[in-house]
């Protein structure tokens, strides 16, 4: 009986540790490079001197590389490299980190008054006078936006190659509808790139072009007296 049980660990012990991802890998055709031998199998695991394959019947069979067909050796290779490809899990909380950190100091950069230079909407600019621009303008306090858009409250994601931002109404009602946007900072312009249908999809770039409903909106950073 107990060599029975020790049998079961033993067993599943082995079944745990080859299903790791060389064993989803795919079956292929195996050969030496003096082409003597040639197995159909799947790859296991590997090492810089060896490799492990599993045949059709469950048998393990250990093969050294440098015996393996050329072919071979660069598939192992690609396997190496794909491997070595993967995120380390104990770098992912630096990303994020990271992207906190780059999030709250574009949040701290918004913080304050902007004043609107500059309207572009379908790939046209739009003639700005001084008196029409004086009266479209963003204050920036905490996390709410006041200004021609109405009271708004926003969040930021600065994250990524593309920062994004979203406004929706402090008080919301039954039609408002949330505003997804692109924001960028190039000194002290902020820019802001959104469809001009509030509840519209997001821009995919920092542009506007012919018929498709975007606005893109510059803003500079009003001097504080």
């Amino acid at each position: 009986m107990i060599r029975l049980v020790v049998f079961i660990l033993i067993l599943f012990s082995t079944l745990m540790a080859e299903a790791e991802p060389g064993a989803e890998r795919a079956k292929r055709t195996w050969t030496t490079r003096n082409r003597k031998f040639k197995v159909e199998a799947v790859l296991v695991d590997f090492d810089d001197k060896s490799v492990r394959l599993r045949r059709s019947d469950g048998k393990l069979l250990k093969v050294d590389l440098k015996k393996l067909s050329r072919a071979d050796r660069k598939y192992v290779d690609a396997q190496r490299a794909a491997v070595a490809k993967k995120p380390d899990a104990k770098d992912k909380p630096a990303d994020a980190k990271a992207a906190r950190d780059t999030t709250a100091a574009d949040q701290k950069a918004l913080q304050g008054r902007w004043q609107m230079i500059y309207i572009e909407r379908d790939g046209i600019a739009i003639d700005l006078p001084a008196s029409v621009a004086s009266g479209f303008q963003l204050d920036f306090s905490g996390d709410v936006v006041k200004g021609y858009l109405g009271d708004m409250k926003f969040k930021i994601d600065g994250s990524g190659d593309l920062k994004q931002i979203v406004l929706a109404r402090a008080k919301p009602d039954k039609v408002s509808r949330p505003i997804h946007a692109l924001y960028s900072f190039d000194g002290e312009v902020l820019r802001i790139c959104r469809s001009k249908q509030p509840g519209g999809a997001r821009p995919k770039k920092m542009e506007t072009n012919q018929g498709d409903g975007n606005v893109l909106t510059a803003f500079k950073r009003v001097a504080k007296k």
